[in-house]
């Protein structure tokens, strides 16, 4: 078996975890590493999984995990690149243990604040903890970014150059 396509098979599976929350179909590593039959796909998850970097469920679809040498935690982003995703491994800067009784339905992220935002009760330096999505909801707080890279956090609408990234779920003050 080739190494190297392998090792592009884990950074896929474990690229897609880290960003939706949901390991990737047998047909999406196909197309991403560029292999051509499925059985193929299979023959090398199966090895990883004898290596011990991945346990399959076989019982279930999209059920790959990836042993704990993986880094567990939330992603922390900072300085996103243009033409970036907010997610891309570009910008996660580390990973941070957050443990939460709350299930979401996207995948969480973090970032640092650059600057303060009294009217939130935020201060520079604190760290957010936000649902990835790209509607602002009403009555919560909306994580914007421009075409910069720059964030910025409303309750209202922002004028035109910002998108809506996420909603914040929970923010951590070190003392």
């Amino acid at each position: 078996m080739n190494n190297q396509r392998s090792e592009d098979i884990l950074e896929f599976v474990q690229k897609c975890i880290r960003q939706n929350g949901i390991a990737p179909s047998v047909r999406e590593i196909m197309q991403a590493v560029g292999v051509r039959s499925t059985s193929t796909v299979h023959r090398y998850l199966h090895q990883l999984e004898k290596d011990g970097k991945l346990q399959i469920d076989s019982a279930k679809k999209r059920a790959i995990f990836v042993s704990s040498s993986v880094p567990e935690g939330i992603p922390v982003i900072s300085g996103i690149r243009e033409n970036s995703e907010t997610l891309d491994e570009c910008n996660i800067i580390r990973y941070y243990d957050f443990l939460s009784e709350v299930k979401h339905k996207h995948p969480l992220f973090a970032f640092c604040l650059e600057s303060e935002y009294p009217e939130f009760a935020f201060l520079r330096g604190d760290m957010l903890i936000a649902e990835k999505n790209d509607i602002q909801q009403y009555g919560k707080i909306t994580v914007f970014l421009n075409d910069s890279g720059e964030l910025k956090l409303t309750d209202r609408e922002l004028p035109g150059g910002y998108r809506a990234v996420g909603t914040v779920v929970s923010a951590i003050r070190h003392f």
